[in-house]
């Protein structure tokens, strides 16, 4: 099963591998240097991801807008999509609770 075109993460969440289309994939994912993107909704401050192409393959990384310059995280397809499938099922919800932020 392949993703939609438009799909953020540019995952196919069954096995967790990139797209295998690279007029769904675009240049971008197939590039060296990471082209970064964040959510329309963000305000500006949030995560940026990319893929990036390296010697073993294309790996996601994922940075702070707020501090470009730091070291990105890095995960591998697998690593995100099963951590895109945690977030959709709510495993996280209970770090943004109040009491956790106490």
């Amino acid at each position: 099963m392949q993703v939609q075109a438009d799909r953020p993460d540019g995952l196919d969440t069954v096995n967790g591998q990139m797209p295998q289309r690279p007029e769904t994939a675009g240049t971008a994912l197939f590039s060296s240097v990471p082209v970064w993107r964040k959510s329309s909704y963000s305000g500006g401050n949030c995560v940026e991801i990319a893929w990036h192409q390296g010697a073993e393959g294309v790996s996601i990384v994922v940075r702070d807008s707020k501090f470009p310059g730091r070291e990105p995280l890095v995960f591998t397809p697998g690593e995100w999509a099963a951590f895109l499938e945690r977030v959709k099922t709510g495993d996280f919800d209970v770090l943004a609770s109040p009491a956790v932020a106490r």
